[in-house]
């Protein structure tokens, strides 16, 4: 007798889809993690190159870069520019500031021969006004290249770096929020500019101020107690809380958004990331290079209408930070920071307004003791 061929049951094909979309379940978050675990260790890979470019940067001019050189903006005149460039908190200078809207070369460009982009380097020039570089690149009629046709210098500008982009950040290429134009100034987009690339990393500037102030009564270097901020010029031996106790560059996530935020700050976001070769300038009130800089009083992954000048990073808990000595460290968000010292500014010479382990650690020289971090 011929046997008769039998089939799945409803419920037996119930049951094995049931099981299937288990282990799906369970595998999912795993793969997830590893990806990001993937991405986490390419971001500190990223912060040791650059740990290490600091170092030869150090190595050869025995101190650390500049967190940025002010130039002068190329429509000033040249008797202001000289001045300016001789000293940027000339207090003959109009209402004692900078112009506000100039840029500068950032610590970012200083190090990119020793971040294996010497080309690139040669080709911005380097140390020349940024904005007459800009202007080579946009041309005199604001369409790029005109001028000279100058291509690659515009692929300079814009071309990313990939060492100085955290791949967990979700963040664009080019810089959505600011481009550069014309006389080398910054403004929002329009038609007849160019963008900059993006970088997740900023410098050390202070551990009250948000960022670094030009206007004459602040722009000392006693006014930023961190490692790189406005013509520093910091060397080892000036880090005399210890190089493995003081942050050097720290993360910035591109458009970062605290989770359970409905919506993001009501700010401009080109300030939350920033510009990998360029830094630039706003007003007296929030004038700085925050494109460049981050400062302590925000926390790490602080949530708030001015987080865009702290430290963050879409990595679940904390960010990265690379030290002075070159040694890479995750800090969490919970780290302990105290903010009782007032708003944005702090007496240099009271070490008592920085009183947490978070400042403790941006504090190049204040004598404290920072532990459990």
């Amino acid at each position: 007798m011929k046997a008769q061929a039998r089939g799945f049951t409803l419920v037996e094909l119930l049951v094995v889809i049931a099981i299937i979309s288990l282990l799906i379940a369970l595998l999912l978050p795993a793969v997830q993690q590893a990806r990001e675990a993937a991405r986490r260790s390419q971001c500190k890979n990223n912060l040791k190159q650059i740990g290490l470019a600091m170092h030869n940067y150090h190595d050869n001019y025995r101190t650390f870069p500049p967190g940025c050189v002010f130039h002068g903006s190329v429509s000033s005149s040249a008797s202001a520019r000289a001045n300016r460039e001789a000293d940027p908190c000339d207090e003959v200078q109009p209402t004692n500031t900078v112009d506000f809207d100039a840029i500068c070369w950032s610590w970012n460009a200083y190090i990119l021969p020793f971040m294996e982009e010497a080309n690139r380097y040669e080709k911005l020039d380097v140390g020349r006004n940024p904005g007459e570089v800009v202007l080579q690149a946009v041309g005199s009629d604001g369409s790029a290249g005109t001028l000279d046709d100058d291509h690659e210098l515009v692929l300079a500008i814009q071309n990313p770096i990939e060492s100085y982009r955290c791949p967990s950040s979700p963040g664009p290429q080019q810089n959505d929020r600011v481009n550069f134009f014309l006389d080398g100034c910054y403004a929002s987009p329009q038609t007849n500019s160019i963008q900059s690339a993006t970088t997740n990393y900023v410098g050390s500037n202070s551990s009250t101020l948000i960022f670094p102030r030009m206007s004459s009564s602040k722009c000392d270097s006693s006014a930023s107690d961190g490692v790189l901020f406005v013509n520093s010029r910091i060397r080892m031996r000036d880090i005399t809380d210890g190089t493995s106790n003081t942050i050097l560059v720290g993360e910035r996530g591109y458009g970062f958004i605290r989770d359970g935020a409905s919506n993001p700050p009501a700010i401009d976001d080109f300030s939350d990331a920033g510009a990998a070769i360029f830094t630039g300038w706003t007003s007296d009130d929030s004038n700085g290079s925050r494109m460049a800089f981050a400062g302590g009083r925000r926390g790490i992954n602080n949530f708030a209408t001015t987080n865009m000048f702290g430290y963050n990073s879409y990595h679940v808990g904390g960010a990265q930070f690379v030290m002075c000595d070159g040694s890479v460290q995750f800090l969490s968000e919970n780290i302990e920071l105290r903010t009782d010292g007032g708003a944005n500014w702090y007496d240099p010479g009271n070490k008592n307004s920085r009183n947490s382990v978070f400042e403790y650690l941006i504090s190049r020289s204040g004598g404290e003791v920072a532990t459990q971090f």
